[in-house]
Formats: C-alpha cells, sequence, structure tokens
C-alpha cells in the first residue's frame, strides 16, 4: 500500500495553482481515498441494492376532460396508463353504461368511483385508481350540488386526498359557493388535497382581486398548472386546474398534448411513492428446436456412479442432478435474452410509440409558434394515432378470439385467454396492497412476506393432537420400499407437460424428452430419500400463490388462501396410497414426481375420490382440516378421519422417510 501512495504524496502544487492542478490534485485524493477502502478489506467494491423487479416510484396523477369516456378507454390507457390515478371530468356517462365498458387493466373497479349525471346525459366524474395503491371512497366529503368525487389514498408513509370536479360552462359564478362547500368539508380533514377537474374559468385571465383567487388563498390552496389546457388556433385558455394545500409534495407538474378532446391532460408527480415493475430481462428457450437427441446422448454417457460416489448428502446428490439438467437444457436447447416491459399493453407496437412521439413533437411546434398550418398537422397526426391504437386493439382481439378455436391450446392457456377476450375478473383484484398491524404493504416482496408468513403460522397446532388407540384390522406393514426403474418410468409417461416450471425452473416438458436418459439418477436419489428418511430441500419448495376468498377486506393477510401452481407431490394433506396391491395412508406421498392428485375438500366426501394411476394409486382424503382459521376443528376433523381409515382397514404408515406431520411448507418456511 505504502508503494501505491508513496509517489502521490509527492505531487508538487504552487501557491497559485491552476484550475487544471486542483482539478488534477483532487482527482488524486478521491484515488487515494479510494485505495484506502478498498485496502481495508470491509467493503464491496460494486456497493448497491440487489436488482429487482420493483421499485419505488412517485405516483403520478393525471386529469382530463374527454367530452364522453365512452369508447375512448382504450386511447386513455394507452396514453396515460403509466400514471397511477387517472381523473376523468365530463365522461357524460348514462346508467345502462356499464363497468365492463370502461374497465381497465390494473386498476380498479371504476363502479367505484363513478358519478353519473342523471338529468340530461352530460357532465360526470370518473376516477381511476391503480389496484395496487389502498383507497376508499369519501362520499361524506362529496357534495350534490357539484358534480365531485372523492377518493381518498392510504400510502406507507401517509394519506392523501384526490378530488375530482365538473363545472358546467353554463354554470351562474355562484356555483363557486358550491366549490367552497366542497373545499369546507376537504380542507377541515387536515390531510393533504389534490383537486383536479375542469373548471371553465380561464384562470390566465383571472385576477387576483377574482372571485376564484380569493377562494384560493382562503383555503390556502394554489394552481401548480401554468400553462393552457385548451389551445384552439385562437385561443389559449386554462380550464383545468390542479389545486394542493402542500406545495412541498410536488415535484413535477406538466400539461400533455391533448389525444381525444380539445382539452389537454395534466399530469403532476408528488413525494407519496408506490412500487411500480420495471422492464427486466428474460430468457427464453425455444423447446421445438430443441437438440434432445444430442441432450440424450450426453446423459446417457454420463456416468452417475461416479458423480455420486462418496456423496452422502441428499441436497449434494439433488444439486448435481439439476446441475446437469439445466447444463443440457442450456446446451442443446436454443435460447435468446428478451427485454420484458410487463406495464406495456400488447397492442401497442413500436410503430405507434414513434407515431406517438411524432404528434408529441407537432403539438410542441404548434403550441410555440401558434400557426394553423401547424395545428392543423398536429390534428392530422393525433386523429392518426387514434385510428391506429383502435385498429391495434381491434386486431388483437380477433387474433385472441382465433387462439379459442385453436384446439392443440392446453387448458390453462384457454382458459387466460377466454378471461381476457370476455373480461372475466375476480371481483376485487389480486393486487391490492395488505395491512399487517395497521402499516400498509404494497412492495410485491413486503405482500409475499406477510402472506408467507400467515400461511405457516396457520399451518401449525397449538398442540399435537393425539392419535385414537383403534387396533388396525389389516396387518399391513410399510417397513421396505424399493422403487425400480420401471416405476419411475411410469411416472416420467404420465408427467402432463402442459404445467408450468416449478422453483428448479426446469419445465415438464423438456424433462419428458429427455426422461429416459434421467431414469438412472432419479431412481437412484428416490431410494437414497427412503434409505436416509430425508428429503431434499428443494423438494418442499413449491410456487404459491394467494387468491383472495372473495369476501371480507381485501387487505387482511387471512382473506387469502394459498393456490400451488404447480402440482407438488410434496404438499402435506393427508394421502393415501397403494404399493403392490397394499393401501397405506400419510400425510406425505414420498415420490418426487408429480403425480397431480384430486382434491377432496371437506371430510364429509373424503373417501370418495380415488385417483389410479399407474403402480401407485393415489387418495388424496382431506384438503383442509375444517377450515384454516379454526385449529381445534382442525384437530378434530383429523382425528376423526385417521380414526375413520383404521376403522376401515387403512393403517398409517410409520415406516416411512417422514413421519406423518401437519407443518405446511411454504416457499422455504416450515
Amino acid at each position: 500500500m505504502d508503494d501505491i501512495l508513496l509517489p502521490l504524496y509527492n505531487v508538487h502544487i504552487d501557491d497559485k495553482p491552476s484550475i487544471r492542478t486542483v482539478y488534477i490534485s483532487n482527482l488524486i485524493f478521491s484515488l487515494i481515498i479510494v485505495l484506502i477502502l478498498l485496502q481495508s478489506n470491509d467493503i464491496e467494491q460494486n456497493p448497491g441494492p440487489n436488482s429487482s423487479r420493483y421499485s419505488y416510484q412517485n405516483i403520478q396523477i393525471a386529469g382530463i376532460n374527454v367530452n364522453s369516456l365512452r369508447y375512448k378507454t382504450d386511447l386513455i390507457h394507452s396514453e396515460l396508463g403509466e400514471c397511477d390515478v387517472i381523473c376523468v371530468s365530463e365522461t357524460k356517462l348514462k346508467a345502462n353504461v356499464g363497468s365492463t365498458d370502461l374497465v381497465m387493466p390494473n386498476f380498479h373497479n371504476p363502479d367505484l368511483f363513478r358519478k353519473d349525471r342523471s338529468t340530461d346525459g352530460g357532465g360526470g366524474i370518473l376516477i381511476y385508481v391503480r389496484d395496487s395503491l389502498h383507497c376508499k371512497r369519501r362520499s361524506d366529503l362529496e357534495i350534490a350540488e357539484l358534480e365531485s368525487v372523492c377518493v381518498e389514498i392510504t400510502t406507507q408513509t401517509g394519506r392523501f386526498l384526490v378530488v375530482c370536479f365538473y363545472r358546467p360552462p353554463n354554470a351562474p359564478v355562484t356555483s363557486l359557493d358550491h366549490f367552497e362547500n366542497l373545499l369546507d368539508n376537504v380542507i377541515d380533514t387536515d390531510k393533504n388535497v389534490i383537486l383536479l377537474g375542469d373548471l371553465n374559468i380561464d384562470l390566465l385571465k383571472a385576477s387576483p382581486t377574482s372571485r376564484i383567487s380569493r377562494i384560493c388563498e382562503r383555503y390556502g390552496i394554489e394552481n401548480v398548472v401554468k400553462e393552457p389546457t385548451r389551445i384552439t388556433s385562437s385561443t389559449a385558455t386554462l380550464l383545468d386546474p390542479i389545486y394542493m394545500n402542500n406545495l412541498s409534495l410536488l415535484r413535477n407538474s406538466m400539461v400533455l398534448p391533448s389525444f381525444c378532446s380539445d382539452h389537454s391532460p395534466t399530469l403532476i408527480e408528488i413525494n407519496f411513492s408506490t412500487a411500480r415493475q420495471k422492464a427486466y430481462s428474460k430468457v427464453v428457450y425455444d423447446y421445438e428446436s430443441g437438440d434432445y437427441a444430442s441432450a440424450n446422448m450426453y446423459l446417457q454417457r454420463k456416468n452417475w456412479n461416479e458423480c455420486f460416489k462418496n456423496v452422502h448428502d441428499i441436497n449434494k446428490i439433488n444439486g448435481l442432478i439439476n446441475q446437469e439438467v439445466h447444463h443440457v437444457m442450456d446446451t442443446y436447447i436454443p435460447k435468446k435474452k428478451v427485454l420484458v416491459r410487463p406495464r406495456d399493453k400488447p397492442w401497442i407496437t413500436t410503430s405507434i410509440k414513434v407515431k406517438m412521439r411524432k404528434r408529441n413533437r407537432a403539438y410542441k411546434k404548434a403550441k410555440s409558434r401558434n400557426l394553423i398550418s401547424d395545428w392543423k398537422k398536429f390534428k392530422e397526426l393525433r386523429n392518426e394515432v387514434i385510428d391506429l391504437v383502435r385498429e391495434a386493439k381491434r386486431q388483437y382481439l380477433i387474433n385472441l378470439h382465433n387462439s379459442l378455436v385453436d384446439k392443440s391450446i392446453p387448458p390453462g392457456k384457454w382458459w387466460r385467454i377466454a378471461k381476457s377476450v370476455c373480461k372475466f375478473k375476480n371481483k376485487e383484484s389480486q393486487n391490492s396492497p395488505i395491512k399487517v398491524n395497521g402499516e400498509i404493504l404494497i412492495h410485491p416482496i413486503e405482500k409475499a412476506t406477510a402472506i408467507n408468513d400467515y400461511f405457516c403460522s396457520i399451518s401449525r397446532f397449538d398442540t399435537e393432537p393425539q392419535l385414537p388407540n383403534v387396533p388396525p384390522l389389516a396387518p399391513y406393514e410399510l417397513s421396505d420400499i424399493v422403487i425400480t426403474e420401471q416405476d419411475v418410468i411410469d411416472h416420467f409417461q404420465i408427467l402432463n407437460i402442459n404445467k408450468p416450471a416449478g422453483p428448479d425452473k426446469l419445465p415438464p416438458k423438456f424433462l419428458k424428452a429427455i426422461f429416459p436418459s434421467l431414469v438412472t439418477p432419479l431412481t437412484f436419489i428416490f431410494n437414497k430419500s427412503l434409505q436416509s428418511g430425508i428429503v431434499p430441500s428443494d423438494w418442499k419448495l413449491a410456487n404459491v400463490s394467494a387468491i383472495y376468498k372473495g369476501k371480507g377486506d381485501q387487505d387482511n393477510v387471512s382473506n387469502y388462501r394459498p393456490i400451488s401452481l404447480v402440482l407438488d407431490p410434496h404438499d402435506l394433506h393427508l394421502q393415501g396410497y397403494e404399493w403392490r396391491g397394499q393401501i397405506f395412508i400419510d400425510n406425505r406421498l414420498i415420490f418426487g414426481m408429480h403425480s397431480s392428485p384430486q382434491a377432496c375438500q371437506r371430510t364429509t366426501n373424503a373417501v370418495s375420490y380415488m385417483l389410479w394411476k399407474s403402480n401407485i394409486h393415489t387418495i388424496n382424503y382431506v384438503d383442509d382440516f375444517g377450515g384454516v382459521s379454526d385449529n381445534q376443528n382442525a384437530e378434530h376433523d383429523y382425528n376423526f378421519v385417521l380414526e375413520l381409515f383404521q376403522r376401515t382397514g387403512l393403517e398409517v404408515s410409520k415406516e416411512k422417510c417422514l413421519p406423518p406431520t401437519k407443518v405446511l411448507t411454504f416457499l422455504g418456511k416450515e
């Protein structure tokens, strides 16, 4: 270290150093500091957070007068879909227009924050709120005399109110009294308030002594929009303000090019944050073009006995097998890296994005020069973009409809397409925030951890249930199991290739194509697991989705149920199986292949389901012991079923790789 620093100390600096000398000196000093830190060996050379597909970003709120919302939701979603809150005024909707015609992906049900005018079909308010935000309607703050909708949004750092309003152009000046009444209600809440809408008053001409200016001063609100929001060849007016009572929250404000009416959208960014999914890279394999002959040849030449020699840890054995299979997949299956933008609309192509940018440049040019020819060019491009977006969405839906008649499409994919086309959705979104101990969780990792902890907690009994002392009627013993290669082959043959990959990222479609070469190592590890009484840790992992039950508060973790995305033979349901003419029951199916047992939900019909497969006939007796919320009932049902099985001649297996257990393994946690 001294050899490095000594030449650096001898740099000569004049009494009046030049700018270049000072720059070099600062650079050398910085280098010295870096070298000292690196020499200390206690810091990372490349520090920084681990990469994540999600990040916290400022909440974006947009407002727009659409002059009739119907048939314009695709345009709004294409242009403003990145925003978290979209306040729409002058919707002109009637009661016969249902929510299915207004729904936008990844936003709450629009009927929750909608107010239609009941008289002449004009006016109307609707607020779109992203489904990852915790929100509720504050109808108690709204007033009947002024068209308005108020929504309270809660984040991890606080709460704020978003108010959308509409004042008709023919409204008398006295209508501002109603605007004051609305301000009385929302300002008195002592919350941060953001008001967006169409005031139909040109604020560019409003003097400090005007009625609207005095109202703003009295209530401590300020308009953050400083540009015209409605521009024609002869006029430029500011009709669509955004009022805030706390300007310290404001990060940015702007007026966007108009795209579906003669009003330009307004947008602000505020200091409240939300989790947004970022673009990420993904490796995609082309399994149809794989060289499976070479892959099998490579694995068949592998000396598995030599690989497993002197390796006694079953987790290391499992790791060696997975390592070789992944190597084969990477070597003999064509792959490419693609950039996934999860927030992009699937029908918005690159050419449409280019046309949008061209339209935006034309808008800036027309606004700065204010020439008739420039405005004409902008409107032509705007209409062209509208036509392109609508045609792209129409063609996208046609392609989805055509996919539904394809008989070769897997059932799961068919249902996903059908739900997308028909807009079948759960009553509530699955992306809603979770509340734990009064704290709002919005980041997907935080929500997954909270739900995971809850699922783990409910899978344990407070006390171990006492098994009934009933002598078995059938003198069966399961003291020795030897799995043959034919048993493994039989399971491979029933492997469903349409199922997704599990946590090991090995898709069944690929495994089934190379299964002749995997029979030997898998037979070895299955028998090793039985002999040692240890199950590889990776076999205890599963991809699990938390599904809302459809009742109760959606921010309550107890109102979700775990659904395994891959049918896992290691899930701890009470199961039975037949082994070479003898029937046994246990809490765990011992084999490492996906056997796809049929689920039987309640105790009353437990014995009615039996799935005969290959040499092993799986019986899944009970999936939910009395409901996860009641451990006493669960214990009672568990004992009842065991007693029932024993009285009918089914014995609980005692000589197994794992004893009967009720601990659920969820994402690696027990």
